[in-house]
């Protein structure tokens, strides 16, 4: 595992500036924009779809240049980190998950751990977690994704992080850098 780096001076010496805390600030927003997004697609949708289809839908959607089976892969992980409790109880989601072999996992409780370990990522909070995070390239992809259509515009609706706009930026910064290369090795 790459080692990515990510501690950076708390300049203001406020918790709202301290790097985990910068870090999950902008996780978390990046879950609430994509599902934001798929609450959004789903109102939209003239027939209503399962979850697993609907995932898969606009997974398809964002990433129109890449192929059905990465879809899925993407689609599988973003359902983890939207919606980790349902996930566990889809079947769809699940029959893909043993289809695809995605998470390279047969059984039943291993499907529902790693389920459970993605959404991990932004409720269970580390920096060790994001290291994780970043190994995951459907979740890069996404991260890279959400920065191109948000650059700085989330941030600085965001009050917490606006009030401190330049720390959250250079952090967003680091992460995308971070998930810019883990795509590339």
């Amino acid at each position: 595992m790459i080692k990515l780096g990510l501690a950076f001076d708390n300049e203001t010496g406020d918790l709202a500036t301290r790097c985990d805390v910068v870090y999950k600030t902008i996780l978390r927003d990046f879950r609430r924009f994509f599902l934001d997004d798929h609450k959004y697609r789903k109102h939209q949708s003239q027939t209503p779809l399962d979850m697993h289809q609907s995932l898969k839908s606009m997974a398809i959607a964002l990433f129109a240049d890449k192929s059905t089976e990465e879809c899925v892969t993407i689609a599988l992980d973003l359902g983890c980190l939207l919606f980790p409790k349902e996930m566990t109880k889809d079947k769809s989601s699940l029959s893909e998950i043993e289809r695809t072999r995605h998470f390279g996992l047969e059984t039943h409780d291993n499907k529902i751990y790693e389920i459970m370990r993605i959404h991990g990522f932004l409720y269970k909070f580390s920096i060790d977690k994001i290291q994780e995070c970043f190994q995951n390239h459907s979740l890069c992809k996404l991260f890279l994704l959400y920065v191109e259509q948000t650059r700085d515009t989330r941030i600085r609706a965001n009050p917490t992080m606006n009030k401190n706009s330049r720390i959250y930026l250079k952090a967003r910064d680091i992460l995308e850098e971070k998930a810019a290369q883990s795509l590339s090795e």
